[in-house]
């Protein structure tokens, strides 16, 4: 068997900024993941700065962990600086790190006073960041 680590959700931060565009600070972030019919949550606090992080989620290979599996991963991210809605959403077919995001740290900034569109990361409002 390989020893190589399997993430769920891989190591994510990001930055809040909010509709009147400063730092979203103090909002609450929640992300919502759902792996082979399991679901999960967890929540933390953006700071002042608007500055948030999730930790990795790993798992651990099944019984048949060589063998070719129908991988679905979806997560889905929220704020209460938006009344609850979901700011960022991505589905994948890897249990890579960062498989989000191509490989790629998963660091975003996400103005939450912008639509979302198909020209930033996972057609949402955040772009991803590859520089810090």
């Amino acid at each position: 068997m390989s020893s190589s680590k399997l993430y769920v959700c891989s190591p994510m931060q990001g930055q809040l900024i909010g509709a009147d565009g400063r730092p979203a600070a103090g909002a609450q972030v929640t992300r919502e993941y759902r792996y082979q019919g399991k679901q999960a949550f967890d929540t933390v606090t953006a700071d002042a700065e608007g500055r948030f992080s999730f930790d990795a989620v790993e798992t651990k290979p099944g019984l048949f962990g060589r063998v070719p599996a129908n991988i679905v991963v979806i997560q889905r991210y929220t704020t209460d600086a938006m009344g609850g809605e979901r700011f960022l959403s991505i589905s994948s077919r890897s249990l890579d790190l960062n498989h989000e995001t191509g490989g790629a740290a998963f660091d975003v900034t996400c103005n939450l006073g912008e639509e979302p569109s198909t020209a930033n990361f996972a057609k949402s409002n955040c772009t991803l960041n590859s520089n810090r």
